[in-house]
């Protein structure tokens, strides 16, 4: 009855009961009824707690599943890091262990051992670090070789050579001879740093031929970016007096080469394929001295570029092989394929930076007897004297400068040489007029504050508050006091010190090119009579810069710590 009074209660509009009469007649069994209900609702709602605490309690459960898991995958992730990290560790152990004993042991079958490429690496770099340094510069190593040497027999013998090659070889030195004017003074290919505001004030100072920074031709062809066509647009900035002019590209496939050199036919006298460049992004983009092991890539490109595009010049600019027979295998192969020159860059890819060593120019020398087209020796170069003793010992028809002419501009001026000791002009001079020359031609800020810490490399390694000051400027317009700033702190300092000679000031810091023969030799130093203070002796420092001067990042890093870091 209960159930049946709360039925018609809830329903009562289906059966047209009405209310008040429905009220009034059952009140009395409605009120007993109602603790009825009230349980019955408490029932269902307990039931609903239950159901939720029991989905809680199963969403806790799935919860704490999920972190146990997190927790073990995390674990085995540790430990296979840790692993992997073991697994380095005992390689390099197993590696250092097997060059140690391959150098240990002088038996020949030992040494004729087969290796693979990357024990073959580190084989060379151990060589270069265990071999000496020699500290004389270019001409103190040519000038006893070159006064031994009949220079009659020899400039006879070269005369001959020359009309020879005239007659086996007439395009390319047509071309040598009249397209680029015979250039004996070259400025090399350099990354960001051979713009047009340096080639400018390098032609002011005796430079007959200077190339573009080197064009990745992959990325020319990617110009629809407009990042990258500013850049581009800025990097092959020309003027009426840049010339002759080549442009240098990088790559490994012809038909890229081939197309980004149909786009400068008209702005440069000819086009060079870039197979020295030693950093480790020549690598990964597999261009530069690591096609060097490829002569068949380098080929390929030279051909093509004769077939393809017979009216645009190719030249190619190398580095040294490991083998004076591979090295000159590669020559011969260059030229057969239809080089019209061949710069040699006479050290092989791992001697760079630290691991620099003297130029081989005794292959360079054997190169230009051997081939008939004109042949431009590089490296070594600092002063002019060094230019003059490289051709008279070689014979080569040209002498290129990168590094050496970064940090000194004038390295070709003759005038020069013969009124400075130091055969160059004073650093704050230098930087004023390449200031001017950035200023006309809009240089970039970075590549302009590059030029300055190697031209100034000496003097911001001593007052080092101008240093920090330079390494802070953002524009061309916060350099332009640089120079004003070094000649007042240097005049402080003689005055301080009572010194009337400024290189009293310099005498123990080197020049920016010298700056890795110095740290070799102070950390000779170092281990044998300990500590010293390295800091003005290397003063700054640069980041991705090759010994032949293809810098491969702007020059924009500094360090932070005082001299006595």
């Amino acid at each position: 009855k209960s159930f049946g009074l709360c039925f018609l209660m809830q329903h009562r509009w289906r059966f047209r009961l009405p209310c008040r009469r429905l009220s009034s007649s059952f009140r009395p069994l409605l009120s007993a009824t109602l603790p009825l209900t009230t349980l019955t609702q408490r029932h269902t709602h307990q039931a609903a707690a239950t159901e939720a605490s029991e989905a809680e309690a199963e969403a806790l459960k799935q919860k704490r599943r999920r972190i146990l898991a997190n927790r073990r995958i995390n674990a085995r992730v540790r430990a296979q890091q840790q692993r992997r990290l073991m697994e380095r560790q005992q390689e390099l152990e197993r590696k250092v262990q097997q060059a140690a004993a391959f150098y240990a042991e002088d038996s020949a079958d030992n040494s004729a051992a087969k290796q693979t490429p990357q024990e073959e690496e580190e084989d060379t770099m151990q060589e270069l670090l265990a071999s000496p340094v020699d500290q004389r510069s270019t001409t103190e190593r040519l000038k006893p070789l070159v006064e031994a040497m009949d220079m009659k027999q020899v400039e006879e013998w070269r005369a001959k050579k020359h009309d020879e090659d005239l007659a086996s070889k007439p395009d390319e030195w047509r071309f040598f001879n009249e397209t680029l004017k015979a250039p004996k003074y070259v400025v090399a290919p350099m990354v960001d740093q051979s713009e047009l505001a340096f080639r400018m004030l390098t032609r002011e100072h005796g430079a007959q031929l200077c190339f573009t920074p080197m064009i990745n031709a992959s990325m020319w062809g990617r110009q629809d970016d407009s990042a990258v066509k500013r850049y581009f647009r800025k990097l092959m900035e020309v003027c009426a007096e840049d010339h002759p002019l080549v442009v240098q590209f990088a790559s490994h496939d012809p038909d890229v080469l081939v197309r980004a050199a149909r786009d400068v036919v008209g702005i440069a006298e000819a086009v060079d394929i870039n197979c020295g460049c030693p950093q480790m992004i020549a690598k990964r983009g597999r261009y530069g001295s690591f096609l060097l092991e490829e002569p068949e890539t380098i080929t390929s490109m030279v051909r093509a570029m004769r077939e393809q595009l017979p009216e645009m010049p190719i030249t190619v600019k190398i580095r040294c092989l490991p083998s004076d027979e591979d090295t000159m295998k590669l020559v011969h192969a260059i030229q057969e394929a239809g080089a019209y020159m061949l710069t040699v860059h006479g050290r092989t890819k791992e001697m760079n930076k630290r691991m620099v060593r003297e130029t081989n120019f005794d292959i360079i020398r054997r190169i230009k007897r051997e081939l008939s087209i004109p042949v431009i020796a590089n490296g070594g170069v600092e002063s002019f004297d060094d230019c003059e003793w490289i051709m008279k010992y070689t014979g080569v028809d040209g002498v290129m400068a990168s590094e050496g002419i970064l940090c000194n501009p004038a390295v070709f001026d003759a005038k020069v040489a013969r009124a400075n000791k130091h055969q160059r002009v004073s650093e704050t001079t230098m930087a004023r007029r390449y200031l001017e020359l950035a200023r006309k031609h809009s240089v970039l800020p970075q590549w302009a504050r590059g030029h300055l810490f190697k031209i100034l490399h000496r003097l911001v390694s001593v007052h080092t508050h101008v240093r920090d000051k330079l390494g802070r400027s953002s524009s061309l317009e916060d350099m332009l006091p640089i120079p004003d700033l070094l000649d007042e702190a240097e005049a402080a300092m003689m005055k301080e010190r009572g010194v009337s000679d400024r290189d009293e000031l310099y005498k123990d810091v080197p020049f920016w090119y010298q700056r890795h023969r110095t740290y070799r030799v102070m950390s000779t130093l170092k281990k044998q009579t300990g500590p010293l203070d390295l800091g003005v002796m290397l003063g700054m420092e640069d980041d991705e810069v090759g010994d032949d001067g293809e810098v491969c990042g702007s020059f924009d890093l500094l360090f932070q710590q005082d001299n006595q870091s």
